[in-house]
């Protein structure tokens, strides 16, 4: 759905539907699951979960639609997924776009989280995805080093946020926090992790 916020931004109004059946190559269209949107160069990209392992991506000059899909196939499929080291399952995909160097990054994954950098038609990948890895160890209620879905990244005062479910890790690096290539640099600082509870954020290494 796309709400329109009407004046003040305190009421707001259903101005479209946004149908999976655009896909259609995805049988799973009654599992709509996480999503994420750009708008960039005059043009809106809606990034969908088709069903619960993979991603694809729909493309429209109005937020309103109509929506084509541009692929004809899935952006991320669940053999691509399997395919990593170690094997994921892509769905709940964010985008972000770094404003150190304006390029749009997708991290996406359950349990194993991958980056990957959009190229500028933002429907095709740049680079392949890079697996993140944590220094510290990642606790929680899906058990010892397991992270969840639905993670998400912005970037506040020169740190690199990535928050997941009720959790978060942040670097001071652009590589994007906890990244092979980021635990190799010299720029990046050891990462840390925090804990929501209570819907108060605290750090398990406040130093």
């Amino acid at each position: 759905m796309t709400p329109a916020p009407r004046a003040g931004r305190v009421e707001w109004s259903l101005e479209a539907t946004v149908s999976p059946t655009v896909f259609k190559w995805d049988g799973q269209t009654s599992q709509c699951w996480a999503t994420d949107a750009a708008f960039v160069n005059g043009r809106f990209y809606f990034y969908v979960s088709a069903g619960a392992g993979q991603i694809g991506v729909m493309v429209a000059d109005s937020a309103k639609g109509p929506w084509a899909d541009p692929l004809g196939k899935p952006l991320m499929s669940g053999p691509f997924g399997a395919a990593q080291h170690p094997p994921t399952t892509f769905r709940d995909p964010c985008v972000f776009r770094d404003p150190a160097t304006g390029h749009y990054f997708m991290i996406a994954g359950v349990f194993e989280y991958y980056v990957t950098r959009l190229n500028s038609d933002m429907i095709s990948f740049a680079e392949s995805p890079r697996h993140i890895t944590f220094t510290n160890d990642v606790f929680g209620p899906c058990g010892f080093n397991q992270t969840d879905d639905k993670p998400f990244m912005h970037q506040h005062q020169g740190t690199y946020y990535l928050s997941w479910g009720c959790f978060c890790a942040y670097s001071g690096s652009s590589l994007l926090p906890g990244s092979a290539s980021c635990l190799n640099d010299k720029r990046c600082p050891q990462t840390r992790q925090a804990r929501v509870s209570m819907g108060r954020l605290r750090c398990k290494d406040p130093s």
